[in-house]
């Protein structure tokens, strides 16, 4: 039975699959309700995460920080000033972005079914894969162009052509976790896709029968 709320989510898992006790209770969580909750389709899944992006799209938040912000209070060369003040700025936005996802209601379910995922491919730490992933995956723009793609040409504001050294031309900010993070943002997109496949197919029935 899991009455250790303080295990993480692998050694819950592990003993949910061994254990002979599979009662479901309404007045406790046990083993029976590790192995339900690990049975979410990829469609569902897909589902909470579409709901999580929406809360994360509707709510409150403060402007992400920029190495400019922070270069002010840097010293050296100029290449290690840009270095130093872009790690400032990602430690914070870091920081922010993690208050404000405990305001999502949607996220600890999420967090759930995607480190149960990670557990299944047997990922050390999952629990902190998982959410650095979703970190990333609600966010995905770079901090340093905003998504622009190119270079901000210092104390102008504007761009000066040449792509963006941090994320290479691309905009994006890279998956975090390497190979691993990498695995559970396709995963997460494939379950995406599936939702919207589901709800497309619901609505095409719905206006069959209208």
């Amino acid at each position: 039975m899991l009455n250790d709320e303080k295990r993480t989510t692998e050694e819950a898992y592990t003993s949910a699959t061994m254990s002979s006790n599979l009662r479901v209770e309404a007045d406790r969580r046990g083993d029976a309700d590790i192995l339900i909750a690990a049975g979410w389709s990829k469609s569902r899944i897909g589902g909470a995460l579409l709901r999580l992006h929406s809360e994360f799209d509707g709510a409150e938040k403060v402007r992400m920080a920029t190495a400019a912000d922070f270069l002010a209070g840097t010293t050296g060369k100029p290449r290690d000033r840009r270095h130093a003040a872009g790690a400032q700025a990602h430690a914070f936005n870091l920081h922010e972005t993690g208050l404000l996802l405990q305001k999502l209601k949607s996220l600890p379910d999420v967090r759930a079914q995607l480190a149960l995922q990670l557990t299944v491919w047997k990922v050390e730490q999952p629990e902190e894969v998982a959410v650095g992933v979703l970190r990333w995956w609600l966010s995905q723009p770079c901090p340093v162009c905003k998504g622009t793609k190119y270079q901000v040409a210092e104390g102008t504001g504007r761009h000066n052509g040449k792509a963006c050294r941090a994320c290479q031309g691309t905009g994006l900010r890279e998956s975090p976790h390497g190979q691993a993070g990498r695995r559970l943002a396709n995963f997460m997109d494939d379950c995406v896709q599936r939702a919207r496949d589901q709800i497309g197919k619901r609505l095409r029935i719905s206006m069959d029968r209208n």
